[in-house]
């Protein structure tokens, strides 16, 4: 594996800061990304070719995940002695921050990982990993799932999941299920609640699989609601037919009065990354950095908007203003169709499937809009929080926990509802216009751009709700893109190879550069594209190479053979016309040394005409010539 140290530049874009955390396969590492001028997490395993795909696989498995509440992953990179990922950097504590806290305290945050996890099981996927150092919590109290590496599809077979996070059934080998993840977060709230794990005995496993959670009692001795008590005993019970859903346990939390929020936590400053770093895969002289305060977490027991949220709504009032006045005129196309248009603004949907905006009342120029039920349960469930980013500085989030969040009236509600979903659809556009989808997924993408800008167009008429309705079939029209990403890369690489293999230099030239646009970082799609771009000039100097070999003008033919794999080292014609000039140049000299030594033969010059044949000899080892001479 590639040596991982401060200052060591990855895929001449990211430079090492400091190390993360990692196990025996695996090491995360904070970085700095050069293209971006962002924070990033590198996931990074060893260029083995196993290693490779098992991170791959994780990748591909996490890249589809767009929630509020779930780590966000970038681009996938391999280079000769490693392979690894960007993800959205998390720079606060874990979960286990909360521990020992009170009920409320640490149940607003879990309500809002439960939505996350929800989120998770409707993708078909099982988490099989759900523990605190897997939760990740900003600087803003937002919790975020992290780490896929062993998550699978629901039925399917697994291993390698920590035995805190087993439950039963995967102790026993069956097939992963939702119930898995359940046990788990159950496990997890006992111990968050409790200050202790829900298992006692010195075999883990075996009480587990056969025993009996302890009692659930506070930290520190306060009583803990019934509603609670059963809620956690379900998710722990043996028979993962008796344990509730993720949706569930949300519905179950929300009925005791533990509506989600986010935790404010307090005494741990963003990291400050010197502007620049050393960049190098040697040695690196380690740079001093200033230590942060341990986190606390806490939350706030007051209704209605602190000083420090009014600031922070106002600077948000100030960017949206902005980009409403210098930004947004220029993203409308000017050749939108008006609002009333519903067939350039609809998104083609089952017959069967209602649009969900509709034409009602006096209000007859909306357009009909289709919102994908999970698109909208998903971006929806993560709206109790609401969180933005702001513009200028893409490591700062506003969020509002449910305190605040109750003190806005209805237009607050909506106009803040509506802009953490446009949160989202920006977040999802960033991503998959990152991903080339302008150039083959035309129509979607162009009706998410359509909708986007209708959407912006009803938030400034401060009709929220229907700019969220708008923002939501934006979201609705992008969703299945990310399916889509691996094999139309597959696809398009595949039919560039086989169009360069046939000579077809514009259609291969195309293909390649769509390839590198879906996939920026594939190392045989930039070659690819690199070697298409040099193919004419390769082509001529191979011509030109012909004509001189033809001319027995060896010196010039074999010039542009060799300039030819300067841009090529492929290409064959070029690699046989090297090969072909010196096998005809050492001939030719042969012969001239096997003339001078007959001519010398002839002039009685015995000395000089040996010189010469055993020159010959040399030139060509296997010939008889220069002995029978």
């Amino acid at each position: 594996m590639l040596e991982l140290k401060q200052g060591t530049q990855l895929a001449d874009r990211y430079t090492l800061v400091r190390r993360l955390g990692g196990d025996r396969k695996t090491q995360v590492w904070l970085a700095r990304d050069r293209l971006t001028k962002a924070s990033v997490a590198l996931k990074i395993s060893s260029g083995d070719p196993e290693d490779a795909a098992r991170l791959h696989a994780e990748w591909q498995a996490s890249i589809r995940l767009m929630h509020a509440h779930i780590v966000r992953v970038f681009e996938f990179h391999t280079e000769p002695d490693a392979a690894f990922f960007s993800q959205q950097f998390i720079d606060g504590p874990t979960l286990g921050a909360l521990a020992g806290l009170g009920v409320a305290e640490v149940l607003g945050p879990v309500g809002l990982l439960v939505n996350a996890l929800d989120y998770v099981h409707g993708k078909g996927l099982v988490h099989r990993d759900i523990k605190a150092s897997n939760v990740l919590i900003d600087g803003n109290g937002a919790p975020y799932l992290s780490d896929f590496g062993i998550s699978c599809a629901v039925g399917a077979s697994g291993s390698g999941a920590s035995l805190i996070a087993q439950s039963p059934q995967s102790l026993r080998g069956e097939p992963a299920s939702t119930a898995d993840d359940i046990f788990a977060l159950g496990s997890l709230i006992f111990e968050l609640l409790s200050g202790r794990p829900p298992w006692s005995g010195p075999d883990i496993a075996q009480e587990i699989e056969n025993g009996t959670a302890l009692p659930l009692r506070a930290a520190d001795g306060a009583a803990i609601p019934d509603a609670v008590v059963r809620l956690v005993a379900q998710m722990l019970d043996r028979d993962a037919s008796k344990r509730p859903t993720a949706n569930g346990v949300a519905e179950q939390l929300r009925a005791a009065g533990y509506e989600p929020h986010t935790a404010i936590v307090r005494g741990a400053a963003p990291t400050k990354l010197d502007d620049e770093l050393p960049e190098s895969v040697a040695s690196i002289r380690p740079v001093s950095r200033p230590k942060s305060e341990t986190a606390q977490v806490a939350v706030p027991a007051s209704s209605g908007l602190r000083p420090r949220t009014v600031g922070i709504a106002l600077a948000v009032l100030v960017v949206v203003l902005i980009g409403v006045i210098f930004v947004l005129p220029n993203r409308v196309p000017k050749t939108a169709q008006p609002a009333n248009d519903s067939s350039e603004l609809a998104i083609d949907s089952p017959e069967s499937e209602p649009p969900v905006v509709a034409v009602d009342g006096d209000d007859g120029d909306r357009a009909k809009v289709y919102v994908d039920p999970e698109v909208r349960r998903r971006v929806k469930g993560a709206v109790d929080a609401p969180t933005r980013k702001l513009d200028d500085d893409e490591d700062i989030t506003f969020s509002e926990n449910s305190a605040d969040y109750s003190g806005l009236d209805d237009e607050a509600r909506a106009r803040f509802s509506a802009e953490s979903t446009l949160g989202e659809l920006l977040s999802a556009l960033e991503i998959l216009e990152g991903r080339g989808i302008a150039r083959w997924a035309v129509k979607e993408h162009r009706a998410a751009r359509d909708l986007y800008a209708a959407g912006d167009k009803a938030y400034l008429e401060k009709d929220f709700r229907y700019a969220e309705e708008l923002y939501l079939g934006a979201l609705t029209a992008l969703e299945p893109l990310y399916e889509r990403i691996e094999p139309t890369f597959q696809k398009t690489y595949a039919d560039a190879v086989a169009a360069f293999d046939a000579g077809d230099r514009l259609l291969a030239l195309n293909l390649f550069e769509l390839a590198v646009a879906i996939t920026p970082s594939h190392e045989g799609a930039l070659a690819g594209y690199q070697r298409t771009r040099n193919l004419e000039a390769v082509l001529r100097l191979v011509d030109q190479g012909l004509e001189y070999e033809e001319d027995l003008e060896v010196e010039a033919a074999l010039s542009s053979f060799e300039q030819a794999l300067e841009l090529d080292p492929e290409w064959q014609p070029a690699r046989d016309g090297v090969l072909r000039v010196k096998t005809t140049r050492t001939k030719m000299e042969f012969d001239t040394r096997m003339t001078e030594g007959f001519d010398a033969i002839a002039v009685g010059d015995f000395l000089a005409a040996r010189a010469a044949f055993r020159v010959a000899e040399q030139l060509i080892p296997g010939s008889s010539e220069p002995a029978d001479g």
